[in-house]
């Protein structure tokens, strides 16, 4: 699995993964642009309190919460628009790396962008419900690592693996290695809390699944 990591890491640079990186991260930034305009236009709907420091408490607190949700969203929406472009990414690794193995399908943009929209909802949802939880002390790194581990992993395998295998060999195929794909994950997981290196998370989570379904494939195959 190290040496997955190391392979998708130092492909990072490749000209074909930079494009890919700067089309998701321009995607994301108008998207949250647009919802951070949605959300300043829904605070003005905020009917007035009757006590001026009351209503610029409210609109100090309503205005912080689009910031730090807008900051949140941020890798989530870029897993978004990485999870579209997979099968670049996918492409590019394995015609690195695998040249000759077959070709993968490339499923139709609705069927990825249905998976993709799924995926960045599961990863949101999920980490909203155990908010609470993240305020525990110590018990929140293994909560936190855990439940994206898990999401993470079991995502970014469907979306690799099914490019090569019905929707049944793949459920068969992740239920088979469940422990190693969750692991896998939390590798993924890892560098979400360091900022700025945390917006790379998502092609980089893409490109060592690839290494991680393909060492997994071929163990199946033997």
């Amino acid at each position: 699995m190290f040496q997955s990591a190391m392979k998708a890491i130092r492909q990072l640079p490749d000209p074909a993964f930079r494009k890919l990186l700067l089309q998701s991260l321009g995607l994301t930034l108008l998207l949250l642009i647009a919802i951070g305009i949605a959300a300043f236009y829904g605070i003005g709907l905020i009917p007035e309190f009757g006590v001026g420091w009351l209503n610029d408490a409210v609109g100090w607190l309503a205005g912080l919460g689009v910031v730090i949700g807008s900051i949140w969203l941020l890798v989530p929406v870029t897993s978004l628009f990485i999870g579209i472009f997979l099968d670049q990414v996918a492409d590019a690794v394995e015609a690195k790396h695998y040249p000759a193995d077959p070709p993968s399908r490339d499923p139709p943009l609705p069927e990825t962008l249905a998976m993709a929209l799924r995926f960045t909802a599961i990863l949101v949802i999920a980490n909203i419900l155990v908010l609470p939880l993240y305020l525990l002390p110590l018990a929140n790194l293994a909560i936190f690592y855990g439940l994206n581990g898990y999401l993470l992993g079991r995502e970014y395998f469907e979306m690799v693996a099914i490019r090569h295998h019905d929707a049944a060999t793949v459920k068969a195929l992740r239920q088979q290695n469940s422990l190693r794909i969750t692991l896998a994950g939390v590798v993924i997981a890892l560098p979400l809390v360091i900022p700025i290196f945390n917006l790379i998370v998502p092609l980089f989570g893409a490109a060592f699944m690839v290494h991680v379904y393909k060492g997994l494939a071929s163990r199946q195959a033997v």
